[in-house]
């Protein structure tokens, strides 16, 4: 661990960096984080045991804002673990993070910081953009739909788009006070901090800044057909933890989360493991989806919900399986 601790206290945000092998995108990573009131910023580059420079340009910004950027090194433990190191030392009242392969828009950070200096929310959300690598063409996505910037509740959302990470701030004290934790050497960890967090929060407040720039078409992104193949049982541990916070015994008791938004969302997310499932398309994948499908029904509402809102949910169940693979072939088709 490098310049931990550095001059000065009670920073506005703090960024948490997890770098694994990014030494070709960090320094852009890292620059969008600078600005003029270097003062209100934290940024945490979390080295992940890299075997590339990725420490070596970390360093760099280490050395020329050593009360903005700070250098922890650590053994492979994956994303999880760089956000736990890094929520263990944070000194912003807000908590964020930054892909070392991402970029945030440094002139939208400026707006960003003047948004979370008037805030006390929980939750802060901003829309993102979309980069694909193939064109340079860029998106704007916004995962909720509200009637303007302000503070919302959980009550008040309705599904639009499934939440993005890169979307969301915390509240420091607030992530402590739940005391929220990322599963380490685990993939797709980022669902969790969407949603467990964003759950248990008292108020939400919606932004127009489309700080985030997210980088889509990387060779070896965790997205990838070839990525979801490789780690796709890391998808269902991710859900299943999920759906055993929000819905112990089985969602007997609905008033743990009685908002209909994260129910709505935990429906689509459980269509969406499904097809992961049929996208990887091999014969463990379909004895895990058999599987998946069996705990499911411990979850008896969610179980029914998820037949209703899908009829490719519907056509597994109801023929035992036995589409999975010609379901399978028509999800890789969509690929």
């Amino acid at each position: 661990m490098e310049n931990l601790m550095t001059a000065g206290v009670g920073k506005l945000l703090t960024v948490s960096v997890a770098a694994y092998n990014v030494e070709k995108y960090l320094d852009e990573a890292l620059r969008s984080c600078v600005v003029a009131n270097m003062d209100a910023l934290e940024v945490i580059i979390v080295d992940d045991g890299s075997e590339d420079k990725t420490s070596e340009v970390a360093r760099e910004f280490v050395n020329r804002y050593p009360g903005t950027f700070v250098l922890i090194k650590k053994e492979n433990g994956g994303y999880g673990s760089t956000f736990n190191a890094s929520l263990k030392v944070a000194r912003g009242k807000y908590f964020r993070y930054l892909d070392g392969d991402d970029w945030f828009d440094a002139g939208e950070l400026e707006a960003y910081l003047a948004i979370l200096s008037r805030n006390d929310s929980d939750v802060v959300y901003s829309p993102y953009v979309r980069v694909y690598e193939s064109d340079g063409s860029s998106e704007l996505i916004r995962d909720l739909r509200v009637d303007g910037e302000g503070v919302y509740y959980l009550s008040d959302l309705k599904i639009h788009r499934p939440l993005a990470a890169c979307s969301l701030a915390y509240r420091t004290l607030y992530l402590r006070e739940i005391s929220f934790h990322m599963t380490e050497q685990c993939f797709y960890t980022d669902l969790e901090f969407c949603y467990i967090p964003f759950a248990f929060a008292n108020s939400i407040y919606v932004s127009d800044c489309p700080l985030y720039r997210y980088r889509i078409g990387r060779n070896g992104q965790s997205i990838s057909v070839e990525g979801i193949r490789s780690h796709y049982k890391d998808i269902l541990k991710v859900r299943m933890r999920m759906l055993s916070e929000f819905f112990p015994d089985g969602g007997i008791h609905p008033d743990i989360v009685p908002v209909s938004y994260i129910r709505d969302s935990m429906v689509k997310e459980i269509i969406a493991t499904y097809s992961y499932l049929l996208l990887v398309g091999s014969d463990a994948s379909k004895q895990d989806a058999l599987k998946f499908n069996r705990q499911l029904k411990g979850f008896s509402g969610l179980y029914r919900e998820s037949s209703i809102a899908s009829k490719k949910v519907r056509l597994l169940r109801l023929s035992r399986f036995s589409l999975f693979g010609w379901l399978s072939s028509r999800e890789l088709r969509k690929k």
